[in-house]
């Protein structure tokens, strides 16, 4: 239940959709517990990105995102840092 709760969180809540193409249940990987959360294969929104720097030389022509995880330290949350790789 609690990692039911925290999937609609991360993939809707955040808008993580609105950034990721395709975006599914698939590619998350949770471990509720240990504080690790990882996506995997996330293909990027080109259109999204774009829109950040109008002005700007370039344009993204593909993105993929082969792995994001992040580590919660529950125990230690005020002392630890939370990392994101």
């Amino acid at each position: 239940m609690f990692e039911s709760l925290l999937e609609n969180l991360l993939l809707d809540r955040l808008q993580l959709g609105d950034w990721i193409q395709d975006l599914d249940r698939s590619q998350l990987k949770l471990g509720v517990w240990s504080g690790h959360i990882e996506l995997s294969n996330l293909r990027l929104n080109l259109a999204k990105i774009n829109k950040l720097s109008p002005t700007s030389p370039f344009v993204v022509s593909f993105g993929l995102l082969k792995k994001f995880e992040i580590k919660l330290p529950w125990k230690s949350l005020l002392s630890s840092p939370t990392e994101v790789c």
